[in-house]
């Protein structure tokens, strides 16, 4: 999932759109238990801008990269950490602005039950996706550079649900100390047996060495096949340079230019950035 062109996991969407609701209720539970529930709710904009600051300091606390925030401990810290930016910002907003709290003490008592709530909600999260059964399964086609960086990527992150069940090559070019579950000639067999989700094709050399049929055919029976650049970009935000080819820059879903961006470039700035992108490539890179 794309927002603002940046790749999103599911998870992280899911985590922030239900804290979202957990802070709100924090706030409306805490105004209740103050008497101030009918302010709370004649000004809702005030629980809308507490709860919209509480979700920007948690974001840059990385509250919201589970990879980061995996461990119990990281995210006793990073909550600590984002609760008490909330409680500066409002400090200094109620001595600007004193009509911005909610009643006396509520944001306190707010705080509060976050700071029991969210690690509870995150724990039961946590043991809700790490069920094996709930994870992609990923099949690498390559056993190259490539092939391992995004292998070590998947295994290393807690964002997407992948789990990797072995890689795919010729034994002339397999790497002996990866988990080679057979030949390229073997992919469709393969795919069948091991229940295979999600294909990553990262070959280093493809022509004559595709299987473009057995691909064809996983793809028609609603298995997903994406270039390794594509998977490492959306694991990291970032672009493979080591393994990328000039068809991934043509099909990829970055390099989009508004309509005025558009119009206030002359041609003669796209021809030169083009000219530099590809000023001294191999002579082979250009086979698409």
């Amino acid at each position: 999932m794309q927002v603002f062109n940046r790749h999103i996991s599911a998870r992280g969407l899911t985590v922030f759109g239900f804290e979202t609701v957990l802070i709100t209720g924090a706030i409306l539970l805490a105004a209740q238990m103050h008497g101030s529930f009918d302010d709370a709710v004649s000004g809702v904009w005030r629980v809308m801008l507490i709860t919209a600051l509480c979700e920007l300091c948690f974001y840059y606390n990385d509250m919201y990269d589970l990879t980061v925030v995996h461990s119990t401990t990281e995210l006793a810290v990073r909550i600590l950490q984002g609760a008490g930016a909330v409680a500066i910002v409002l400090a200094v907003l109620s001595m600007l602005a004193p009509g911005i709290l909610i009643g006396s003490g509520t944001f306190l008592t707010a705080l509060g039950i976050l700071l029991v709530a969210v690690p509870a909600w995150r724990l039961a999260f946590d043991g809700v996706t790490r069920d094996p059964h709930m994870a992609e399964r990923v099949l690498i086609l390559g056993t190259g550079p490539a092939a391992r960086s995004v292998a070590e990527l998947i295994g290393s992150q807690h964002d997407y649900p992948y789990r990797v069940v072995g890689f795919v090559d010729d034994p002339a070019t397999a790497g002996t100390d990866l988990d080679v579950v057979g030949a390229t000639s073997e992919l469709s067999e393969l795919m069948h047996r091991k229940h295979v989700d999600r294909v990553v094709v990262s070959m280093s050399d493809r022509r004559g060495r595709m299987p473009i049929r057995e691909l064809l055919q996983a793809k028609m029976s609603g298995v997903r096949v994406e270039d390794a650049a594509t998977m490492y970009e959306r694991l990291t935000g970032k672009i493979l340079i080591d393994d990328i080819k000039p068809s991934w820059l043509i099909f990829s879903d970055g390099f989009r230019a508004s309509r005025t961006t558009r119009a206030s470039d002359s041609r003669g700035s796209v021809d030169r950035t083009t000219t530099f992108m590809f000023r001294g490539a191999p002579p082979n890179s250009a086979t698409v």
